[in-house]
């Protein structure tokens, strides 16, 4: 399978859990400018913030799920349903 890499912006404050692994999945809205995670041969993701920090991670799934009880009082994740990137 070749390597398909897409990029999405994220805070510092996402990234760097993402990074020391206490953040293991990634929620983002359901909005036309996600479609793309709908694809299936997305085998990788560049999260970035300012500069050059950045941390490349491999997608195991991703799937449209109703939002969970943690993203209730999100201030950036507002949909009633999200895409789950793990």
């Amino acid at each position: 399978m070749q390597k398909r890499i897409i990029s999405m912006r994220i805070k510092r404050q996402f990234l760097d859990k993402i990074i020391s692994g206490e953040k293991t999945i990634e929620y983002r809205e359901v909005k036309p400018y996600y479609r793309r995670l709908e694809n299936d041969d997305i085998s990788h993701i560049k999260f970035h913030c300012q500069g050059d920090y950045f941390v490349e991670c491999e997608v195991i799934k991703i799937e449209k799920i109703k939002r969970p009880q943690i993203l209730e009082n999100s201030p950036y994740v507002k949909t009633p349903e999200v895409y789950a990137i793990h």
